[in-house]
């Protein structure tokens, strides 16, 4: 669910949109099932092509981890990967793929998928 955002248009079909949403991942085969918060941006260019990158930082009752995660302009799945973690996440490298499953603008939910051993 989005806690802030903010659009500031550059030129005409040329924006930016920074946000800060929180986060919640459940699986029911790993130990990825974690809360916390994301914020990134999303750059959109005067041909209609829109660019999203963010971070994510979240805890589990055994542990914390963050992943960085990338959208490229058309592609219908993202590519994400773990950039620190502690607790149970520790020493883990995860990292996938994710693809966007609905958005209204104030909550997101998407479909996560990787090699989390």
């Amino acid at each position: 669910m989005a806690l802030t955002s903010d659009t500031i248009e550059v030129d005409k079909g040329h924006a930016v949109t920074y946000f800060v949403a929180h986060s919640i991942t459940t699986s029911d085969n790993s130990i990825n099932n974690a809360a916390g918060k994301c914020g990134g941006y999303f750059i959109t260019t005067p041909d209609g092509k829109t660019r999203g990158v963010g971070v994510c930082a979240r805890k589990s009752k055994d542990g914390s981890f963050s992943d960085e995660w990338v959208i490229e302009p058309g592609a219908e799945r993202g590519t994400w990967k773990m950039s620190g973690a502690t607790g149970v996440f520790a020493g883990k490298h995860w990292e996938g793929w994710w693809q966007p499953v609905s958005d209204d603008g104030k909550v997101f939910m998407g479909t996560w998928g990787s090699n989390c051993d």
